[in-house]
């Protein structure tokens, strides 16, 4: 699970170099590699992310969005010994063969998601801001009350929550409007509501993304984190992350039906403190703080560990890959690779 206090860094040390942009231009070969196979395909390097002209620098884990044409990763650097950080960026990684390419600077970069053809995210200059994904000029769209914890849309309207509380605002911008003050750690919008996950309080909400009345989908969860639809949408799944005490986490189902109950599909230590959270038909994918990228059957059952990894990173898919981030860069895995 991520928060403004508990990502995890690295250090990446430099040695030379004088370009300060993620990564230096490459001709087009003309040739795309092969997204994924049966062993990890590196597609991002520690170099590319951290480039020697930065001397040594401290590097968040990246966050992972995806589309057709490519991946999309945020880089947010610290500086050491209390020496501010340098500008940050948002990056893509197109599939096409060539390396990534910086989108925009942005001093700390975090939340973000694909609207269309635009990309929008959230900083530490306290704004919302956008760019279009062939590149171009940055924009804002809002501006925040602190660093948001979680973005959504629908492609007209910007859904994320700040220290105020849950917000829309106008896709082209505008001030934003409080829907809530609801502490949602992390939200997902599924059809015209939005589903909020109070990890602190463990309650899962739904509210009309227009504004309205909020209603308790489950109370007494632990730790609850990335809503989403499941079970060919009829049904909610979520992760329940666990605590600091008790490191256990817990794939949670939630059916439409009126009166339904929660039910685990899911409960094991490799499960513990998701940082993300992807699905199909066939299966869950998860990246947690086990330090592991597992894979839980979509019916429900035991964890299985397709790769141990250096550091807690994110996770998002296609139709036949798994794309993940560590400490090493990101990363591409066919979905049903064997277990280890």
């Amino acid at each position: 699970m991520r928060s403004a206090t508990c990502l995890c860094s690295f250090v990446l040390a430099a040695c030379s170099g004088h370009s300060t942009t993620p990564t230096p231009p490459a001709p087009d070969t003309g040739m795309a590699a092969p997204r994924c196979t049966s062993t990890p395909t590196q597609l991002v390097t520690e170099a590319e992310i951290a480039p020697a002209s930065l001397g040594v620098v401290g590097v968040e884990v990246p966050d992972l969005a995806i589309d057709a044409s490519g991946l999309y990763f945020n880089i947010t650097y610290t500086g050491q010994n209390g020496a501010p950080g340098p500008t940050g960026h948002i990056m893509r990684f197109a599939f096409d063969g060539n390396p990534a390419s910086a989108l925009a600077d942005s001093p700390n970069p975090e939340r973000f998601a694909i609207v269309g053809d635009t990309l929008v995210w959230a900083d530490d200059s306290a704004r919302i801001r956008a760019v279009p994904l062939a590149g171009g000029s940055v924009r804002d769209v809002a501006t925040t009350t602190g660093q948001p914890g979680w973005i959504a849309s629908d492609g007209q309207t910007v859904y994320f929550n700040d220290s105020d509380g849950d917000k829309a605002v106008a896709l082209a911008g505008g001030a934003p409007q409080l829907l809530t003050a609801t502490p949602a750690f992390s939200a997902s919008l599924i059809g015209s509501d939005l589903v909020l996950a109070d990890f602190q309080n463990g309650n899962l909400d739904r509210m009309p993304a227009a504004g309205g009345t909020i209603v308790q989908l489950a109370s007494g969860q632990e730790g609850p984190l990335y809503p989403q639809p499941c079970a060919g949408g009829s049904a909610l799944c979520w992760i329940d992350g666990g605590t600091l005490q008790d490191t256990v986490g817990t794939l949670m189902q939630l059916g439409n039906a009126p009166g339904a109950a929660p039910r685990q599909l899911s409960q094991d230590s490799w499960l513990w403190h998701a940082h993300g959270l992807a699905s199909d038909a066939a299966a869950f994918y998860l990246t947690t703080d086990a330090l592991a990228l597992v894979r839980v059957p979509a019916a429900g059952g035991a964890p299985e560990v397709l790769q141990m990894l250096n550091g807690d990173g994110d996770v998002v898919a296609d139709d036949q890959c798994l794309y993940y981030s560590t400490l090493d860069g990101v990363f591409s895995l066919a979905k049903d690779a064997a277990a280890m």
